[in-house]
């Protein structure tokens, strides 16, 4: 039974990883100081983002600083708490010399071992 099996560690965060790489969708995968563990190649393609400037970085220090929106911080922090699940809300992305994007959110807390 699957209940019955116990994931070392260092296998989960090795699947938690090429789960992301793998990715069709954009998707970023955050530690508990909202700082980017994992990005998947198709959110660098659609952010226009370098990897060696999104990995390790807080999430609302991407591109010139457009992620850093209070009503994307609340709902990412109400996500960390526990108090929240975010499912497909809209939020418009405005970048400096750029088309605004519609970004639709989705995000859980991962409880792990």
């Amino acid at each position: 039974m699957a209940a019955d099996i116990l994931i070392d560690t260092p296998i989960a965060n090795a699947l938690a990883l090429a789960m992301v790489e793998a990715s069709t969708a954009p998707l970023l995968l955050l530690d508990g100081e909202f700082k980017i563990v994992a990005v998947s190649p198709t959110f660098l393609n659609a952010f226009s983002l370098p990897y060696h400037s999104a990995t390790g970085a807080d999430v609302f220090s991407l591109g010139s600083g457009e992620w850093n929106m209070a009503q994307l911080q609340s709902l990412l922090k109400a996500t960390l708490d526990g108090s929240a699940q975010v499912g497909a809300y809209e939020i418009d992305l405005k970048r400096p010399g750029q088309a605004d994007r519609r970004l639709v959110l989705n995000a859980r807390r991962l409880d792990c071992c």
